[in-house]
């Protein structure tokens, strides 16, 4: 598996703080709303609301993080967005390792959030997921 490279993400200082705030704020909201449409695709797969719901949490994702200039965010909801994107679609199925990924997508936000405020390049871990989700998008 080939993984994805992450563009450098802007200093936090050259952020704007109330844009910043309003940003971890929303990323909150849609970990939550990961989290809720992965339980209902959980019971129900073939649940299109659901699909649909997670798509735009991802797809705020993206939006936001190229605002305010969290790259790791961004490229996050860019490649899950398209995975979401194929499952809406039905060229990819919702089964146990992609409830898996998501499960582990809404997992590791807060850890991102974290890597932000630090100004830390994305770990490892991240990447790899980012890189899974790219990749099964892509197949």
């Amino acid at each position: 598996m080939q993984l994805i490279e992450i563009p450098k993400q802007t200093p936090i200082s050259e952020m704007d703080e109330v844009l910043v705030d309003t940003f971890i704020e929303e990323v909150e909201e849609m970990r939550n709303e990961i989290i809720k449409h992965c339980q209902v695709l959980t019971d129900n797969p073939s649940e299109n609301a659901a699909k649909r719901d997670l798509k735009r949490a991802f797809h705020t994702l993206k939006g936001s993080g190229r605002l305010v200039g969290a790259t790791a965010i961004a490229e996050f909801g860019l490649h899950f967005e398209t995975l979401a994107n194929k499952i809406i679609d039905g060229n990819i199925s919702i089964n146990e390792e992609i409830l898996t990924l998501l499960k582990q997508a809404a997992k590791i936000l807060p850890n991102m959030i974290e890597q932000l405020k630090q100004d830390q390049e994305p770990p490892k871990d991240v990447i790899l997921l980012i890189s899974q989700a790219a990749n099964l998008a892509q197949s």
